[in-house]
């Protein structure tokens, strides 16, 4: 909860996807469910603001379990090289922005996707 004078304010944070919102991927419902979040968002921000304050992050390629191996793959390598860091995110960078939404400091953003790729949709 956030203090504005008297009023309290809730922070939320939904967690999309660069696959909903710019790349697309397979299987077909992944990015499909990805878009229909950063659309809730944008609803939460519009008309739900005196509740609570909504935002989205959206992570590209993120170094978990879910894509162990991938980077040592040769279409993994080839994805890589599209990334100007040139690497994938570490599950604490996406959550450090997300921490950042929920904080003080993002007080007055509200209905954003913030995009956490390391520069992989502007090079798509």
């Amino acid at each position: 909860m956030l203090r504005r004078g008297h009023e309290e304010n809730a922070a939320l944070v939904n967690v999309a996807s660069v696959a909903g919102n710019i790349i697309g991927t397979a299987p077909d419902w992944y990015p499909a469910a990805k878009a229909a979040i950063m659309g809730w968002t944008r609803h939460m921000a519009a008309y739900r603001s005196d509740d609570v304050r909504t935002n989205s992050v959206a992570p590209g390629m993120t170094d978990t379990r879910r894509l162990e191996g991938f980077k040592e793959s040769e279409i993994g390598q080839r994805a890589l090289g599209r990334i100007p860091l040139g690497r994938m995110a570490t599950p604490d960078e996406i959550s450090w922005a997300i921490l950042f939404l929920l904080s003080p400091l993002a007080s007055y953003i509200n209905g954003v996707l913030l995009t956490v790729d390391g520069g992989w949709t502007i090079t798509q």
